[in-house]
């Protein structure tokens, strides 16, 4: 249950429980009290306890059971930016843009997230967790709705994992949301593992000079890339979000790492993590359809073929550029697997959104070379893979 406000006005939204047939899904209730006299509304939630074999408090959700909800008030409501939506959401679009290693492959000229970005798909638990509870336990997961719940929580942390897609989940985030409620400018920053306070502060910032005008309504920040170097950074981020209680939250992160930063907020902070499932068949049907305009069931499994002959990563990076590269051919039905796969790795290797060039002078040549060398030192071991720290050691010699 939660109480939310928007440009529309505000509302309690009961988001209750089941109650099924079996025990194979959670089942749970929750019970309403609405007192009209002292504008007050509580929400008892109460869940099965397989162990107790009976119905009781769901002190596992909330403390007691226990949901304290402020009463909708007719008179209270987020501003409305008073900027029309496009231009609200054009900086967006072109960061999406930027960052999109097949955007030069897409058909016309494309302004907006929703005609440069498919739409991803959030789960309530980590997709590991997800997969290993519908296999073994036959549990169903369904994706959660991650656009309601922004209103919510003063503070969402999305996870992925690495080249997932959680930079282009962020945007899609940031871009839908404001076109659902247009309550809070969206502003996207990304942050390197110091997190200073300079640079969180240019979330602030209009996106460019003379439009003051849309910073008058409240803002919904995306953070990208957090993964602070220690305790230090993450109270300087801590402090950053407390320091602005009238903004909202989003911060993108990998793998195991918003375990870390749940673990340092304050206990009474508002919250809430989603997690980034990965591309799916459908996905790549749908990334394909992106640059064709129509599906192309040949090019999907030549794709796949790929992924699965080369042990890659089924990953939104991997099957965009394959996509990619795709698009170059003037026909399809002459692009074989093995021509995909080296023009795959060739725009890899020359791609500056893959790879940051500035680090070590890292140019087509140098990459080229550090991967012959790793190669060799697989080879001339008795061993299929190096451990991380060996890899890292490797590079380091390198240079």
């Amino acid at each position: 249950p939660a109480a939310m406000t928007t440009a529309r006005g505000s509302a309690v939204y009961s988001r209750a429980g089941c109650l099924y047939e079996s025990r194979e899904y959670p089942n749970s209730y929750t019970l309403l009290e609405l007192n009209r006299a002292d504008r007050s509304a509580r929400a008892r939630v109460r869940r099965w306890w397989l162990e107790r074999d009976s119905f009781g408090v769901a002190e596992d959700l909330v403390e007691g059971g226990i949901v304290e909800l402020p009463w909708p008030d007719a008179s209270a409501m987020l501003p409305a930016a008073a900027v029309p939506t496009e231009r609200v959401l054009a900086p967006i679009a072109a960061i999406a843009k930027d960052e999109s290693i097949i955007a030069p492959s897409l058909q016309g000229e494309l302004t907006s997230i929703p005609e440069l970005l498919i739409e991803p798909t959030f789960w309530p638990v980590p997709d590991d967790e997800a997969r290993a509870a519908q296999e073994l336990t036959e549990v169903t997961i369904e994706p959660i709705d991650a656009i309601a719940g922004l209103e919510a929580a003063g503070v969402t942390i999305l996870s992925g994992s690495r080249s997932s897609g959680v930079t282009s989940a962020l945007l899609w985030l940031l871009d839908t949301h404001f076109r659902a409620t247009g309550t809070r400018l969206p502003r996207y920053i990304r942050i390197d593992e110091r997190i200073s306070n300079g640079r969180l502060g240019q979330a602030l910032l209009p996106p460019r000079d003379g439009e003051e005008e849309m910073t008058a309504a409240p803002l919904l920040i995306a953070i990208d890339d957090v993964a602070p170097r220690d305790n230090r950074a993450t109270q300087r981020l801590i402090r950053f979000i407390a320091a602005h209680p009238e903004a909202h939250f989003i911060l993108g992160c990998h793998d195991s790492m918003h375990q870390t930063i749940v673990g340092e907020f304050p206990a009474a902070a508002e919250v809430e993590r989603v997690f980034l499932r990965p591309l799916r068949r459908r996905d790549l049907r749908a990334l394909v359809a992106r640059v064709y305009g129509a599906e192309s069931s040949e090019l999907v499994r030549k794709v796949l073929a790929v992924l699965d002959s080369h042990r890659l990563p089924r990953n939104a990076l991997n099957m965009a550029a394959l996509v990619a590269v795709a698009a170059r051919e003037p026909n399809l039905s002459e692009v074989n697997e093995t021509g995909l796969f080296d023009a795959y790795v060739s725009l890899l290797l020359d791609s500056e959104l893959v790879y940051e060039p500035h680090i070590a002078g890292m140019d087509r040549r140098l990459r080229e070379g550090l991967l012959e060398r790793l190669a060799y030192e697989l080879l001339s071991r008795p061993v299929s893979r190096l451990a991380r720290a060996g890899a890292e050691t490797f590079v380091i010699d390198f240079f």
